[in-house]
């Protein structure tokens, strides 16, 4: 099969037309054309991906690339568009020209750091703290590998509060058996026993579940001052920090109701409730991947605000982002980038799409 190409002009003609504003008609024309499978509707894991990619692109003789790299979307002039219905690949990335950051300290990326709270007022740092922690009647709790564990029955009820900084994250596992992972800057408070016909928990931030099934207790998780989430046993996702503009339920596995200002929505797997400025609706169709990125070790970005993006960077690496001047709306970011790389490199990769920025100690000036 001969490998589709262009002519040079027609090469500037399409690169012309992309210029004028045009395309996003043609992501919507693909998007019309491949409906189910740009929707949510297939998916692979990544090493089929990687095998499918390196396929399409020998097919239209362009080299596999040696990293993922991050694409920069603007719908003026978009840095990749590929044309599957007329079996033609057109790839373009112009790059602004930038400076390398300039040498400064590593800000090294975020870990398992977070502090437990006891309901005896003892504040114990889980980061230099291991093995068993306390003992209350028949309970044992012990810390180790960025894991807390409540294991057995308590003689007494009392709440604890598990935090996480920013640029830490900690694995809990509550007294039924209930797994949580808190990422950056969040928390939860929960009692050492559930008593009682329900079992319930409060959570500030950024919380991933996987609830132990018990359906004479349901489990309730508190978003204070915005919504309850009702769940028998499932696996979901709570995004709700302060700096955020709304509070996302995901739906992994199972179902949950979200309750707020009065509403009530019953959501499944695949779909996301989001709350914002008091109204609840569903998203039909969440992206699972870009939710779970968080938990998997990743930054992954799909059609990412630049705002939002750094609001990840500023959680996970501990810093302030500052911005120089009023940044354009349309600067969005695809692509997948390991949360174990320090913030330069990660700013580094950034600037290869004309974003520039400058470190001074924990903070991050946006130019």
């Amino acid at each position: 099969m001969a490998k589709p190409s262009l002519s040079e002009e027609e090469a500037q003609l399409l690169l012309d037309y992309l210029e004028e504003g045009n395309a996003g008609q043609l992501v919507g024309i693909l998007r019309e054309r491949f409906a189910g499978a740009l929707n949510g509707g297939v998916r692979v894991d990544e090493a089929r991906r990687e095998e499918l990619l390196a396929r399409v692109k020998e097919r239209v003789g362009l080299p596999r690339p040696k990293v993922r790299r991050i694409f920069e979307w603007r719908w003026a002039a978009a840095a990749a568009v590929i044309v599957l219905a007329s079996g033609v690949y057109f790839y373009n990335q112009r790059r602004m020209p930038t400076k390398p950051i300039a040498a400064v300290p590593a800000i090294h990326p975020g870990g398992n750091h977070a502090t437990l709270s006891t309901g005896q007022g003892r504040v114990i740092v889980l980061d230099s703290s291991k093995g068993q922690l306390l003992a209350q009647g028949g309970l044992k709790v012990t810390n180790g590998d960025g894991r807390l564990d409540y294991e057995g029955a308590a003689g007494s009820v009392e709440y604890h509060t598990l935090t996480t900084p920013r640029g830490g994250q900690y694995h809990l596992v509550l007294p039924d058996g209930t797994q949580v992972w808190l990422n950056a800057a969040s928390s939860i408070r929960y009692p050492t026993a559930f008593e009682g016909k329900e079992r319930r928990v409060s959570i500030t931030g950024e919380a991933y579940f996987e609830v132990t099934k018990d359906k004479s207790k349901p489990f309730h998780v508190n978003l204070p001052d915005r919504s309850e989430v009702e769940v028998l046993g499932t696996h979901f996702n709570i995004e709700s920090y302060d700096d955020e503009p709304s509070v996302q339920t995901t739906l992994l596995e199972g179902s949950v109701g979200v309750n707020s200002g009065g509403q009530r929505l019953v959501i499944a797997p695949g779909e996301q409730a989001v709350e914002k400025t008091g109204r609840l609706e569903v998203k039909k169709d969440a992206d699972l991947e870009v939710v779970m990125a968080w938990k998997n070790g990743i930054f992954l970005f799909n059609r990412t605000e630049l705002r939002e993006a750094m609001r990840q960077i500023s959680r996970w690496y501990d810093v302030d982002v500052i911005y120089e001047k009023k940044m354009p709306s349309n600067i969005r970011f695809w692509g997948e980038i390991k949360r174990d790389l320090n913030v330069s490199e990660v700013l580094s990769m950034f600037e290869k799409m004309g974003v520039r920025f400058k470190i001074e100690g924990k903070k991050i000036i946006v130019l």
